[in-house]
């Protein structure tokens, strides 16, 4: 089978030529003289493609269900989070009231602070 097939010149990456289905043919004739007929592996090759397929099918279903049922997760999680921080703000409402303060004041320095700069400019 090597003594009929030749391989021509490397060809350079996204280059195509036209004359690429010729090598092709003789490629697919040297394989049909080796000793099989045409159809075997031809139908060989069709059950494996069916095969993979449905193997594809499944794959992708199962993809579906695990992100959907990701989906469903994180949405639980997010609203318990919710629901245990509402509930720990009605059982601490002073701890709230000084969270709430902090965080405004911290904000509020943080604005003023890029407005005006960190103070040392304007002191020279």
């Amino acid at each position: 089978m090597t003594d009929t097939l030749q391989i021509g010149e490397p060809i350079p990456l996204g280059i195509i030529p036209k004359d690429d289905t010729p090598l092709v043919d003789a490629a697919l004739q040297a394989t049909g003289e080796a000793g099989g007929s045409d159809h075997e592996p031809v139908a060989g090759v069709s059950e494996q493609l069916a095969a993979m397929r449905a193997e594809l099918g499944r794959i992708s279903e199962s993809v579906g269900l695990l992100i959907d049922g990701a989906a469903t997760v994180t949405s639980q999680n997010i609203r318990s989070a919710g629901r245990e921080a509402a509930a720990g703000l009605r059982n601490n409402p002073t701890l709230a009231i000084i969270g709430a303060a902090t965080l405004g004041i911290g904000l509020a320095a943080m604005i003023v602070r890029s407005l005006v700069g960190d103070g040392r400019d304007w002191r020279r």
